[in-house]
C-alpha cells in the first residue's frame, strides 16, 4: 500500500480497493461520503488514449483505469462490493468502456462475455447486480455489444440477472470513422445523469 487517507476519524486504505483490479483511479475526497448519487466508470487499459475518457468524467465519479490484462470479473464484484460499503451506498449508474464484438462483452482478457458464459457465471453476475439500486443503469460502451439477435439476448440477459436497465452500442464507441457515443440497445430508460463530458473528448481520436 502506497499511502493512507483519514476520513472521518477512520484510517482507510487508499490504494486497496483499486489494486484489485491493477488499475490507476480519481482521488476521492470527503465529500464523496455524501447521499450524491454514485457513479461508477470502469475503462479498460485496453483502449487507447483511455486516460482522455477518465479526465472527461465529472469530478464525484468513482473512475478506474483497470488492468485489461489481469483484472477478473472477481475482482470487479470485490471492488463494487468495498466500494458500496465504504460509501453506504449502492450504485446508480455503472459506465463500462471496453472492447467488444456482436453479442460479447471483451471485459478483460480472461473474461470473454456472452450468452453462452452467463449461464456459466450466473452466480457471479447475480452477486455483481446486489451492488446496484433500484432502476440503476449499465452502460456497456464497445464495438458492436448489442448488435444482432445475440447482443440483444445479451443486454437482455445482463439486466435479467442484474436487476438493472442495461444499454449497449449496434456500431463501435468513439469519436472517428463510424464510431460514436449511443446506445441503441436497452432494457430500460436511463434515470440518472451522465458522468462523461463527451464534448471534451472531441479532439481526442477514440475507437473501440
Amino acid at each position: 500500500m502506497r499511502q493512507a487517507k483519514l476520513f472521518w476519524g477512520c484510517v482507510v486504505i487508499f490504494e486497496m480497493l483499486f489494486l484489485l483490479l491493477g488499475g490507476t483511479h480519481q482521488a476521492w475526497t470527503q465529500s464523496d461520503f455524501s447521499a450524491k448519487p454514485l457513479n461508477v466508470i470502469f475503462i479498460s487499459s485496453k483502449i487507447e488514449n483511455a486516460e482522455a475518457i477518465k479526465n472527461a468524467a465529472d469530478e464525484d465519479a468513482v473512475t478506474v483505469i483497470y488492468d485489461f490484462e489481469n483484472a477478473t470479473l472477481r475482482q470487479f464484484n470485490l471492488t463494487l462490493q468495498e466500494l458500496v460499503q465504504w460509501k453506504k451506498r449502492k450504485i446508480d449508474h455503472l459506465m463500462l468502456f471496453c472492447h467488444g464484438a456482436p453479442g460479447t462483452i471483451i471485459l478483460t482478457a480472461k473474461d470473454i462475455i456472452n450468452v453462452k458464459s452467463l449461464k456459466k457465471q450466473a452466480d457471479e453476475w447475480k452477486f455483481f447486480g446486489n451492488m446496484f439500486n433500484r432502476d440503476a443503469t449499465i452502460d456497456f460502451y464497445g464495438s458492436e455489444i448489442g448488435w444482432g439477435e445475440e447482443g440483444k439476448k445479451l443486454v437482455t440477459s445482463l439486466s435479467q440477472m442484474t436487476g438493472a436497465n442495461v444499454r449497449a452500442s449496434i456500431n463501435p464507441s468513439g469519436n472517428i470513422h463510424d464510431a460514436d457515443w449511443k446506445l441503441e440497445i436497452k432494457t430500460g430508460d436511463n434515470n440518472s445523469s451522465c458522468p462523461i463530458n463527451f464534448s471534451q473528448l472531441a479532439k481526442t481520436p477514440l475507437y473501440f
